[in-house]
């Protein structure tokens, strides 16, 4: 299953697509938006998140941050 994860997720960079079409699957590609997204969006989406919450109180325990980087 990640092996087709992978390869889904580099044709969708490949074609320019999006790699989201339904509400409430962030958590499950979220490992996938830092190679999806420009950096910089990538920090904007974390700083916009630190601004509006700094204490972690919305959604707890769900983040924009990859698998691998906790």
């Amino acid at each position: 299953m990640r092996a087709i994860a992978e390869e889904a997720f580099a044709l969708v960079r490949e074609y320019k697509g999006s790699h989201s079409g339904e509400h409430g699957d962030g958590l499950v590609r979220s490992e996938f938006h830092e190679t999806h997204v420009r950096p910089a969006h990538h920090r904007d989406f974390r700083e916009v998140k630190e601004r509006f919450d700094p204490g972690h109180v919305l959604n707890p325990g769900k983040n924009r941050r990859s698998a691998q980087n906790g």
